[in-house]
């Protein structure tokens, strides 16, 4: 969150300022954040949802229109997942969980591990470029509804047991 708040900054300083961030959650760290948000000037534009019941996620969903969560210790990432099968833009990070389905410039956009300069190129981009962000938002869409779903999910599981059955054999 610490290097969106500061890529939020960049895009701010090149004039971009039609956005707000709303960060659903909470943690020890939100102190430190509020405290970020203050010193780099953000607040009108940041707003702290706090913590939410996954089930009273979705509304937060439906009034975003990306998902961004540059998140550099991550093994897969659900949450990215959830955001691509409601519809939004998502933006994970190259070299983590979610560059396993998000593929940069087709479905999603990927930045730099810890590297906020190029998150804020990958938001620049999607801000100034909305129909292409909308394409690559509605390919995440199909990837999240076709390829991650339960029964797609007892396949792979179902086929990865008879091959190690086989091997035994």
């Amino acid at each position: 969150i610490d290097l969106t708040l500061a890529a939020l900054v960049r895009l701010r300083a090149s004039g971009i300022k039609n956005w707000t961030y709303t960060i659903v959650g909470d943690g020890d760290q939100r102190n430190a954040l509020e405290r970020l948000v203050d010193e780099y000037k953000l607040a009108p534009l940041v707003r702290f949802a706090g913590a939410v019941e996954h089930a009273d996620v979705s509304p937060y969903l439906s009034e975003a229109d990306i998902f961004v969560l540059p998140s550099y210790r991550e093994a897969f990432g659900v949450a990215y997942l959830e955001a691509m099968a409601s519809g939004l833009l998502a933006i994970g990070v190259e070299g983590q969980g979610a560059a396993e389905f998000i593929h940069h410039g087709e479905n999603g956009l990927l930045a730099k591990p810890k590297n906020s300069d190029d998150l804020a190129d990958q938001l620049r981009f999607a801000i100034e470029n909305p129909d292409v962000a909308r394409s690559f938002a509605e390919a995440g869409k199909k990837t999240a509804e076709e390829d991650f779903t339960w029964p797609r999910h007892g396949k792979a599981l179902h086929e990865l047991y008879r091959n190690l059955v086989q091997e035994v054999n």
